[in-house]
């Protein structure tokens, strides 16, 4: 069993340093063995691919998990403080784990009266789309436009390029043009404030995984509305909201039978349980951190060497040939038809959390 744990975390861990690339791509490629030993692959790729992620992300400004991370990570990237903001994101996800445990069992609880606590989930989710639209007017357009395409996909596979379009594609193409002034000093201990966040990124994932469509970026902005956090306490509470998210998702699979990742999409058809899951969870974690810690210096001086432009270029072409191989020629009309929107969003300096109302106004519909 552990060979695959490890297996898993290198795959994961290689995947998430492609910018753009996302874990959901290669999961269908990993049902090449028993059950139990596919489980193991798919926890531990996830988990591992979670840590890498923030390389690609905080260094080219390309999100393969969360693209809000890239705001605070930018001021801090353009004053040559990448690594420090790197050492804060991986501190930040350990710590998730470890504060994810607790709250696990809140998900066993919630599990007996969740019947109840489904008929509010439609006010929630509208509640949320007004909230993208209280303080930005245009965002109007953009929560009209992601809703109708996601109004017409909605019955269709058509997640990957949905999404892809949205957050990923938009980014590739207004990634850093100009090499990063990376310095290499920084030391991040585990602090008090780094301690707080994850711990608060943690409680508000076990409650907000099991609603459909509220992503780690709706939560992540919920948190910085609620109080002002600086770009340290903003990129910890990303990166931890993240991790939690993904841990969160097997057990509301688990739990409440909700698939609320890719991940826990694929394990939806396996066997599994709660005492499983999370031993496979601690293992890859652990070994994903040490892994990144250990190659970081390394990565960042790989980073630096390659055009700034040519891993975006190659992001892009990777995507559309996902897309296209997922889902066919109507794979590349949803890319396209997102991407163009994601862009437009980006232009109105509308924040693109707003085309997450692709799923929530379709989830909506099928509530009520």
């Amino acid at each position: 069993m552990i060979e695959f744990i490890l297996t898993g975390v290198i795959i994961g861990l290689f995947i998430g340093l492609i910018p753009g690339l996302h874990i959901n791509s290669i999961l269908p490629f990993l049902f090449l063995t028993n059950n139990e030993n596919i489980t193991a692959l798919i926890i531990s790729s996830s988990i591992a691919f979670v840590f890498s992620s923030s390389f690609s992300t905080i260094l080219f400004g390309v999100p393969s998990t969360d693209f809000l991370l890239i705001l605070p990570t930018h001021k801090l990237v353009k004053k040559g403080e990448a690594v420090k903001a790197i050492i804060i994101s991986l501190n930040s996800m350990l710590l998730s784990v470890i504060f994810s445990i607790p709250f696990i069992f809140l998900l066993f609880l919630i599990k007996h009266f969740y019947s109840l606590f489904e008929k509010i989930i439609p006010v929630i989710l509208i509640i949320t789309l007004f909230s993208f639209v209280f303080k930005n007017k245009k965002s109007i357009i953009i929560v009209t436009l992601s809703g109708l395409l996601g109004f017409l996909t909605f019955h269709f596979n058509l997640l990957f390029p949905l999404l892809t379009g949205f957050f990923a594609v938009p980014n590739l193409l207004f990634s850093f043009d100009s090499k990063v002034n990376i310095q290499f000093f920084h030391k991040i201990k585990f602090s008090k404030k780094l301690i707080k966040t994850s711990f608060l990124a943690s409680f508000l994932s076990s409650f907000f995984s099991i609603i459909p469509t509220i992503s780690s970026s709706i939560v992540s902005t919920v948190a910085e509305k609620l109080g002002k956090l600086d770009d340290e306490e903003f990129i910890s509470f990303i990166s931890s909201t993240n991790l939690s998210y993904m841990v969160f998702s097997f057990y509301a699979l688990s739990l409440l039978n909700i698939a609320r990742s890719g991940s826990s999409v694929f394990l939806k058809t396996l066997e599994g349980n709660s005492f499983f899951y999370l031993g496979i969870i601690l293992i890859s974690a652990g070994f994903s951190f040490f892994i990144c810690k250990k190659i970081l210096f390394s990565i960042v001086k790989f980073y630096q060497k390659i055009n700034p432009k040519l891993l975006p270029i190659l992001g892009i072409f990777i995507l559309i040939f996902i897309s296209f191989l997922l889902n066919d020629f109507i794979g590349l009309l949803v890319l396209f038809t997102s991407s163009a929107i994601g862009l437009l969003a980006f232009m109105l300096k509308v924040p693109r959390v707003s085309c997450m109302s692709s799923l929530i106004i379709p989830t909506v519909f099928v509530l009520l």
